[in-house]
């Protein structure tokens, strides 16, 4: 019986940090889309206007809004 326990402790242990694992993962995609948000405006503001300009700036809004669907 105490392995029993034992098992189930290292199970909920395990979920503990799969949690704080994803959390950190969450937070550092987070801050990279945000890096890229960056990255992305300051590339698109260097285009000539234009169709390169354009598409830039298309894609920079998807960057933009990549996480507002589940803020």
């Amino acid at each position: 019986m105490a392995g029993w326990l034992n098992s189930k402790n290292t199970h909920i242990n395990k979920t503990e940090a799969g949690k704080e694992l994803r959390e950190t993962l969450k937070q550092d995609f987070l801050e990279k889309r945000q890096e890229a948000e960056k990255a992305a405006y300051a590339y698109c503001c260097s285009c000539e206007i234009g169709a390169e300009r354009e598409q830039a700036f298309e894609i920079y809004e998807r960057i933009r809004n990549a996480t507002r669907l589940y803020a």
